[in-house]
């Protein structure tokens, strides 16, 4: 769902631009305002889950996404709109935190996460051939945003009957018995401790420039083909969904090397995983006379960047005391997430000023400073 929601506006911008009689800026607003949402949710989601639990929490972020895209669904007014995205961006903060939570704490927690991650990359891959095909059938557009909302449902309905027990009673009963368990006597911990911690911080920083850089491929791997390499919009879209299957792939697959092969050692994993990402990174850079070459370098950056959001959240989870669990794991993704406002504008001035080819050499620099701060962690 919350792939689908990602993808669906972008998909649908150009009848957005024509319907509503704007520009480009301000449909970026709606973009930008989400996170006005996600990053308040973080900061709220250790207080909302220790005093009502993740199944209460989890099913108010399932009904604000179903509010959010049906104010989409009603082709509401374009401040109404942005209000749909703040509330989609508050429900996206609730969910992806208490499912992050929930799988990591399991066992096989790495092929867990892994099969999750990638369900959210295959909602950005299946949403803009849907919703263009069911447009082209005639389906108007904002009607979309029903279906997205009726999967919520489904979603709700799944949820309601399967994990009722995830009481906020379960949840102090566990992490009091963790916390011993791991000889961590001390009380549960506020945002601004949460904050203070340098592997919050860390891990919050690098998933933040990996979020964004990632998502920056995405929207500017297509204008790069299309009007630099001149290839045909045919072609430059199945560049560009490509480059999100191999993603979605390389979350799935990747996930069940990791939890098999790097189990307790998945530090040494992501240094891998990077590594490679950077040769692939530099392969694009200097082989731009060949458009075969480059698409191979960039199927071969998007399987291997697929695991490292996964895979960041399993070592966070193993080198954080229990009692920044719930706090850490939300900052690190709420602020990880900002990065996608922050660093695709960054890098479309990279782009302007430098060459797109120096786009891709920006990811790798991004990709290296991430494995030394995973280098760097406990």
């Amino acid at each position: 769902m919350l792939g689908l929601i990602d993808q669906t506006l972008g998909s649908v911008m150009e009848y957005v631009l024509a319907d509503y009689q704007i520009d480009r800026i301000k449909v970026s607003y709606l973009f930008l305002v989400s996170t006005f949402g996600y990053v308040p949710a973080s900061f709220l989601n250790h207080f909302l889950i220790y005093n009502f639990g993740l199944f209460k929490v989890y099913l108010s972020g399932v009904v604000c996404l179903c509010v959010g895209c049906s104010i989409y669904g009603l082709k509401s007014p374009y401040l109404c709109l942005m209000l749909g995205s703040l509330i989609n961006g508050f429900g996206s903060g609730l969910t992806d935190c208490c499912i992050n939570i929930f799988i990591g704490n399991l066992k096989h927690s790495n092929q867990l996460l892994g099969v999750m991650h990638s369900s959210y990359g295959l909602g950005c891959l299946i949403s803009p051939a849907l919703v263009i095909n069911l447009i082209n059938r005639g389906f108007p557009w904002p009607h979309f945003y029903f279906l997205i909302a009726a999967v919520g449902l489904a979603n709700f309905a799944c949820v309601w009957f399967s994990y009722s027990n995830e009481t906020k009673w379960k949840f102090r009963y566990v992490s009091d018995y963790d916390r011993k368990l791991n000889g961590d006597n001390g009380d549960e911990t506020t945002a601004w401790e949460t904050i203070q911690n340098k592997y919050v911080l860390f891990y919050s920083f690098a998933l933040f420039v990996y979020i964004g850089s990632e998502l920056s491929v995405g929207i500017w791997l297509f204008n790069y083909v299309f009007n630099i390499k001149r290839v045909t919009e045919q072609t430059a879209s199945f560049i560009t969904s490509g480059y999100w299957a191999c993603v979605t792939l390389g979350r799935f697959f990747l996930g069940f090397v990791t939890g098999k092969y790097f189990d307790r050692l998945e530090v040494r994993a992501i240094i891998i995983y990077c590594s490679l990402v950077v040769i692939f990174c530099s392969g694009f850079w200097a082989l731009s006379a060949s458009v075969v070459a480059q698409t191979v370098c960039i199927f071969g950056m998007g399987f291997f960047v697929g695991p490292l959001f996964a895979t960041s959240v399993v070592i966070a989870l193993r080198s954080l005391p229990q009692r920044y669990t719930v706090s850490g794991i939300s900052l690190i993704a709420g602020l990880g997430s900002a990065g996608a406002a922050v660093i695709p504008p960054i890098m479309g001035f990279v782009s302007e000023k430098f060459g797109a080819g120096h786009v891709v050499l920006s990811i790798e620099k991004i990709t290296v400073f991430e494995k030394y701060v995973m280098m760097a962690t406990p």
